[in-house]
């Protein structure tokens, strides 16, 4: 949903008539940027409850501001979901437990808690959907992978597709992934538990800091 505030009831005049969002010098609207949330919310909808699942949004913006909410209700329609808002800056880290199953497009959560060992499946389809086959750019991992489709990610958001994703995040054995993503989790994003690194190289440049450590909830930003 747009990264832009649009205020209280989400409303935008221009989500599809202006060009916001750049890919290798091709401009999108929010509509084009934005379809694939919606077509993948339905599909990840109907096979949750194929499966037998409960499926949620985990949602970026507040509770106060409703259009995101209002968005995927209309995408998902009558199909049974939760949508839990983005409250402050921890809440969504907050509600993802060891034993959830992510599906995400590109979002920087989706990466971080793939990074956090979290079992993510990736449908890195954003440039297909806006009807722009050639565009590269926003595949899975980026310049730091090269094959287009692997065991949990894919460039093509069809059911097939997603279906056969979320079947092996089901199915592998902890073993498993921890082979087949150890590498690339390091090489995507790497997680640094309590931000120690960070905090050595602002040591190392003079900036003091309290060293490594968790926050407090008293200090989360609210959104």
């Amino acid at each position: 949903f747009p990264s832009h505030d649009i205020g209280a009831d989400g409303t935008d005049p221009n989500w599809e008539s202006h060009t916001v969002h750049y890919f290798d010098s091709v401009g999108l609207t929010n509509s084009e940027y934005y379809r694939i949330e919606g077509v993948l919310a339905r599909m990840v909808a109907e096979i949750a409850l194929d499966l037998g699942l409960d499926f949620c949004v985990l949602g970026k913006r507040p509770s106060w501001q409703s259009g995101e909410r209002r968005f995927f209700q209309n995408c998902i329609g009558t199909l049974d979901w939760q949508y839990l808002p983005s409250e402050n800056q921890a809440s969504s880290y907050q509600t993802v437990t060891d034993s959830d199953l992510i599906i995400t497009t590109d979002s920087t959560l989706g990466y971080e808690l793939f990074a956090r060992g979290i079992r993510t499946g990736f449908v890195s389809a954003r440039m297909r959907l806006a009807g722009y086959q050639d565009v590269t750019e926003g595949t899975f991992a980026g310049l730091t992978h090269t094959e287009i489709q692997g065991p949990f990610w894919t460039d093509s958001c069809t059911r097939s597709e997603v279906n056969r994703i979320i079947h092996y995040l089901l199915t592998a054995s902890d073993d498993e992934w921890q082979a087949v993503t150890e590498s690339l989790r390091s090489r995507v994003v790497r997680f640094d538990f309590q931000n120690g690194a960070f905090c050595g190289i602002l040591s190392e440049v003079g900036i003091l800091n309290h060293g490594p450590s968790l926050w407090q909830q008293g200090l989360i930003p609210a959104n």
